[in-house]
This record gives structure tokens, sequence and C-alpha cells, in this order.
């Protein structure tokens, strides 16, 4: 409840990955979620949540960078911002 109160989710990651895990964290085991809140002190009709189901997760950083500039422009094309 505190955080769908206090907070407006910008972001939802995780990982469906079956091959490479459901992780972000090298040294778990767990299915983890990445969650990017911003504290608000009200809530506004335009909010949005951006959520990413990673089908395959990148291999390399420079793999990882590529994905965001593809998030980017997927939702630049459909007036989302994803950087502030």
């Amino acid at each position: 409840m505190l955080l769908a109160s206090k907070f407006h989710l910008k972001y939802v990651v995780v990982s469906s990955d079956p091959r490479r895990g459901y992780n972000f964290s090298e040294g778990t085991s767990l299915s983890e979620a990445l969650i990017v809140a911003r504290r608000v002190s009200g809530h506004r009709e335009d909010e949005e949540t951006v959520f990413a189901n990673l089908l395959r997760k990148p291999l390399t950083a420079l793999e990882a960078a590529a994905l965001v500039e593809e998030l980017r422009k997927t939702a630049s094309s459909r007036g989302v911002v994803l950087v502030e």
C-alpha cells in the first residue's frame, strides 16, 4: 500500500529468460524485479508506468545499452519519455 500511495512507479523490469535465469544479480538464483519509483505527495492523471519483460537477458553491457536505446525509440514513437 505504501508503494502505491506514496510513489509513482516509473519503470518495472522483469526477466523471463528460462535459459539465463529470472534474476539480475549474479549471486542469486531467485527471481527479481527492478522497480524505479519516484516519491510523490499526490498522484496526477498523466502518470505513466513503463513495463519491460525481458524474454532474453542481455549478455554484455553493450547489448544492454543497445536494448535501452531500442526501448527509448519505441517509447518515443508512442509519445512516452523514458528519461527526464
